[in-house]
């Protein structure tokens, strides 16, 4: 992967780059790959507390609105 990485910076910024430059890129590019990992975690993370929670939600209207209706039938 990184390879793959290394001769894609190399085709952009011209073959004839310094190691320390293609360094520093695919540090940085590193560096937004796990900023973007971190920002789908916590994107995933939200997503399904949310879920969880209107399913909870959703659970206990229905167990309450069946109660009701017991109560109201006795």
């Amino acid at each position: 992967m990184q390879l793959c990485l290394v001769f894609l910076l190399q085709w952009l910024y011209g073959v004839e780059m310094e190691t320390d430059q293609l360094t520093s890129k695919l540090l940085s590019f590193k560096a937004f790959l796990s900023n973007v990992n971190t920002l789908e975690l916590i994107a995933l993370t939200l997503l399904a507390f949310v879920t969880l929670s209107v399913a909870y939600l959703s659970y206990v209207d229905w167990k309450d609105r069946r109660r009701r209706n017991n109560d109201s039938t006795k």
